[in-house]
């Protein structure tokens, strides 16, 4: 009997020793190092933009520079322009082009709006410059020998035009010879010559000289004939009134597209910023 307790003990004493050898070896196992990936975020949202990254928006136009270049006396920065105004329900544009000749643009095809006045910034120096004229895609600066480009401090378009249509009726005569048409262009009369068909001679005058390109002149009421811009294609132009005597004051009314200028201040940003 006691024989067999003892065995009985030591089988017990056998199986808790191996049960233990099993649990520690599974306790390591469970113990065993994991490594989980640490999930990041971010709370920057990506910079919007409508045609490039490093675009500007000026007006109802995007426009995206190149970094600049020098070539002797004259600093050029070429941009491209991508208009941000649907054009779809947009009316046609005769342009004025001399001798009776006239040229009809469609929307589509239109530069409406004028980047004219830019001006760069380096050092102590401030620089006026800008495009030739609407159609131009560079803006060029006068700088001057030894200019060096690393003292470009800033490109700014200080204002732009914008093409904006006009129908105006309005009244000139002797005394009052001048009248607005829109901002910064007038119309003047300059002759009234009275036969048995009465020539009335105007004409407008701009600020920006290619703002006329885009306007025509008529009689305003009964009795006109016709209205002809003269052959030799300045501003001016001749109307005839079915009568020896003209009436007084003259009505007149023009038409058309012109350059509204509008206060800009726009910083630009060229190509080789990040």
């Amino acid at each position: 009997m006691i024989r067999q307790t003892a065995a009985a003990v030591v089988v017990f004493l056998i199986a808790l020793v191996v049960g233990m050898m099993i649990a520690g070896t599974n306790g390591d196992a469970s113990a065993a190092p994991t490594t989980v990936p640490i999930a990041t975020t971010t709370t920057t949202e990506p910079r919007a933009f409508f045609v490039a990254p490093e675009e500007t928006v000026v007006g109802p136009v995007v426009i995206v520079a190149e970094p600049p270049s020098l070539d002797g006396n004259q600093l050029t920065i070429d941009f491209s322009i991508t208009s941000l105004a649907p054009t779809a329900d947009a009316a046609d544009v005769t342009q004025q082009l001399g001798f009776g000749n006239t040229l009809v643009v469609p929307p589509e095809e239109l530069n409406t709006v004028f980047l004219d006045n830019w001006v760069i910034s380096a050092g102590e120096s401030v620089i006026a410059g800008g495009p030739a004229n609407p159609a131009a895609r560079a803006a060029r600066f006068d700088v001057g020998e030894g200019f060096d480009l690393n003292s470009l401090d800033s490109i700014t378009i200080d204002s732009f035009a914008v093409l904006t249509p006009i129908n105006v009726d309005l009244e000139l005569a002797v005394g009052s010879e001048s009248a607005r048409v829109a901002p910064g262009v007038t119309a003047r009369l300059l002759a009234v010559t009275e036969q048995a068909r009465t020539i009335v001679q105007v004409e407008l005058l701009s600020e920006r000289g290619f703002n006329l390109d885009n306007l025509r002149v008529a009689g305003a009421g009964p009795g006109w004939v016709s209205a002809v811009r003269e052959a030799e294609g300045r501003p001016r132009w001749n109307l005839t009134y079915d009568g020896t005597v003209a009436p007084s004051p003259i009505p007149i009314r023009v038409e058309g597209t012109v350059w509204v200028a509008v206060d800009g201040g726009t910083q630009v940003a060229t190509g080789d910023e990040s």
